[in-house]
């Protein structure tokens, strides 16, 4: 079965390994789960998820993913947050290293709201992921 780790692992990766993502990111790691590591750091992409681990009987992670992207600009956070729908919305993920494969992600909600500082936007998507175990 795969671990959760597996799963964010395989995320991270989609998304890193986007060239027009990182691009719109710029310089250096921009991309986290959960936290920054420098809250001075925009733009930035952070996700995190929640959900079920798999029965033994019933092959299938379900977890909800929230990606936030923190930026300076709400249409900048706005375009960066599209390339991720467009990465992940609908689409295939192999988790490497297992059996184990996304279905697809599918957009559930989005939502925006400026930092307590008012020099950041933040806009955020929440994904459903369906995930089973390949035979």
């Amino acid at each position: 079965m795969a671990d959760v780790t597996d799963i964010r692992e395989a995320v991270r990766a989609k998304l890193s390994g986007d060239a027009t993502l990182t691009g719109m990111l710029g310089s250096g790691d921009r991309i986290f789960y959960q936290q920054v590591r420098d809250d001075q750091v925009v733009p930035v992409v952070l996700f995190s998820d929640t959900g079920t681990r798999p029965d033994p009987l019933v092959p299938l992670h379900e977890r909800a993913l929230r990606v936030t992207c923190k930026h300076t600009t709400f249409e900048a956070a706005e375009g960066i947050l599209e390339r991720i729908r467009v990465l992940l919305h609908g689409k295939p993920l192999t988790i490497p290293g297992t059996g184990w494969r996304f279905m697809g992600c599918y957009v559930g909600a989005d939502d925006e709201a400026p930092v307590a500082d008012g020099d950041v936007i933040e806009r955020s998507l929440t994904f459903r992921l369906l995930a089973y175990e390949v035979a």
